[in-house]
């Protein structure tokens, strides 16, 4: 436990210690100075350069404990010890004519330090109530909004980061300032929803996840494990979890998100495109071992990735940010070991980007210029996309249902625009333990669309039938949806309902951008009226396709809307 002691016009530094019992004996580094020199004995040790002298000290130290002066550092040797013990170590920086002076630092009372090991007295004693507003039940999915506690005793500004939940409905919610927010009261009607401040002083904590229980977050400088020692909902103890990551001065290198695979790796995007750090540490993916001790590279080569997925089979995503070369917004399939194609200044290599892995999908800047994390439906309540992938944009303040397709080994990706709106740039989403349904916090803070600073409010599915297609398929002559109510025949199979375009949004070297309008020649409706089969009058692999739509249901509702999709590989006739 670190003190400051002052006395006489003295200034010292004392910690006490706590130890053992330890078979092994351990040494303790205490003063380091270049080229100095100095004594030891068996209280203590004095230390002397040209500007300086060094004084240190021991209280109640375990017998055997030996001092020792060695190349400009004093070293405390302690042995193995068969007991807790408890003492104290002093540090000052005096001369000969302050030695007494020294000494009567060492009579005052040693606390033992595990009594600050258990908690201290609340500090937000206050539980902040907010009222939600539930959406109207007019179509599948809607927005009920979920206010925070804007103002606040603490003057906190609630842009919200990054949430998770623990195993009883309880929400934890980081913002970008740095606290961390207990939210109960999440239920149907939101009439009161309960917050508690639970943490503060964490450094942009942009990423959080609940692990058995405990709170970790991702911020720049460390993960930190948060640990409430009393049961009071507040942190008592910040452990650094891991803290390896290099770091550099420039202001957009954030860390991202915090997920936590099957095996209890954890990950997180670390972003940082102005300059590449000195161990290449930045604009990547990182895992850390479920122990905290192990920091790896998992993949490379991303300008600003601000979020990720790990489905429950264990498939992983990753969004890139459009920009310094990167043609548009970028989902991919996270591959360990991969180079994803930007490369930042400052190093020998060119920087800028270069296409390497192919994407999932690009998703065109007028839709998404700045993406946010991703999630997997993993709740059978939230209707027929149990199952798919989501992505989220903070830039464009939009949530997206990704459609996959395979083809072979070949995966690729359609992306629909959910007609919902939402006032801050969404950063990251989860699925509530209790009711099955979708939460999203988003805040207000560089580049966005977002009209407010901070959002947390949950998306319910209704039960009504969803307006979009559910699936799709790219067929050797064209596309295949399936949408989750029957529609009328007449308007589906009318060709003139149908339409699109088709770009390259980048060429290989040597061959021009391809770009030109989607020509639909038929459509047919299943039997069942719920699978669309549009052959075109020519399908091949290109880097963005967009296909429009406005049919009606089989009550004679409009169903409209743009499917924007990348295709890499066509099947073959059978």
């Amino acid at each position: 436990m670190p003190e400051a002691l002052q006395t006489k016009g003295l200034n010292a530094f004392a910690r006490t210690l706590t130890l053992g019992p330890s078979p092994h004996p351990i040494s303790m580094l205490l003063c380091e100075s270049e080229n100095a020199k100095g004594n030891a004995t068996e209280k203590g040790a004095i230390l002397r350069d040209r500007k300086s002298q060094w004084r240190t000290a021991g209280v109640d130290l375990p017998q055997g404990a030996k001092w020792e002066v060695r190349e400009g550092q004093i070293i405390l040797h302690f042995p193995a010890i068969k007991q807790k013990t408890t003492c104290r170590v002093i540090l000052a920086r005096c001369d000969d004519s302050q030695s007494s002076t020294f000494q009567n630092l060492m009579k005052r009372e040693i606390i033992d330090p595990t009594k600050f090991t258990k908690g201290g007295p609340t500090r937000w004693k206050q539980i902040l109530t907010t009222q939600g507003k539930v959406g109207k039940d007019d179509q599948a999915y809607v927005v009920d909004d979920i206010p925070g506690p804007i103002d606040n005793p603490w003057k906190s500004w609630l842009r919200f980061g990054a949430l998770d939940f623990f195993d009883d409905g309880r929400a934890a919610i980081s913002t970008w300032d740095g606290d961390v927010w207990i939210v109960s009261g999440l239920d149907r009607e939101l009439k009161s929803v309960k917050w508690k401040r639970f943490a503060t002083g964490l450094m942009h904590p942009l990423g959080l996840k609940i692990i058995k229980g405990i709170i970790y977050v991702a911020g720049r400088d460390q993960i930190t494990k948060l640990h409430d020692l009393n049961g009071d909902d507040e942190a008592d103890f910040h452990e650094c979890f891991n803290n390896d990551a290099g770091l550099t001065p420039q202001r957009h290198e954030y860390v991202m998100d915090l997920q936590v695979d099957r095996a209890g790796n954890l990950y997180y995007c670390r972003s940082g495109h102005y300059t590449s750090s000195q161990r290449g540490e930045n604009c990547c993916v990182m895992r850390v071992s479920p122990d905290g001790k192990k920091l790896s590279v998992l993949a490379r080569g991303f300008r600003e990735p601000n979020g990720m997925s790990i489905s429950p089979e264990g498939l992983m995503t990753v969004a890139d940010n459009e920009g310094h070369g990167v043609p548009q917004t970028p989902l991919y399939i996270l591959k360990e070991n991969a180079f994803y194609g930007f490369t930042p200044p400052g190093t020998k290599k060119r920087s800028g980007w270069r296409s390497h892995e192919p994407a999932l999908v690009w998703i065109p800047k007028t839709v998404d210029r700045s993406a946010g994390g991703q999630v997997w439906v993993t709740s059978k309540k939230w209707g027929p996309l149990y199952g798919h992938l989501l992505h989220t944009s903070y830039g464009h303040c939009r949530l997206y249902h990704v459609m996959i397709d395979q083809v072979e080994k070949t995966r690729q990706g359609f992306v629909t625009v959910f007609p919902l709106t939402f006032y801050s740039g969404i950063m990251r989403a989860r699925f509530h333990p209790k009711d099955g349904q979708l939460y999203l916090c988003g805040l207000r803070g560089w580049g966005t669309k977002a009209a407010k600073d901070g959002q947390f409010c949950r998306v319910r599915y209704t039960g009504k039938p969803f307006s979009q297609p559910i699936e799709m398929q790219v067929t050797h002559q064209g596309f295949r949806l399936r949408f989750d109510q029957p529609l009328d025949r007449k308007s589906v199979e009318d060709v003139e309902n149908w339409g699109g375009e088709f770009q390259d949004v980048f060429a290989k070297k040597g061959r021009r951008k391809r770009k030109g309008d989607l020509e639909v020649v038929a459509v047919k409706l299943s039997k069942d009226g719920k699978t669309v089969d549009i052959e075109l009058e020519e399908i091949t692999p290109v880097t963005s396709v967009t296909l429009l739509y406005s049919i009606k249901n089989l009550k004679g509702a409009e169903l409209s809307g743009q499917i924007y999709g990348t295709i890499h590989r066509v099947p073959k006739r059978n």
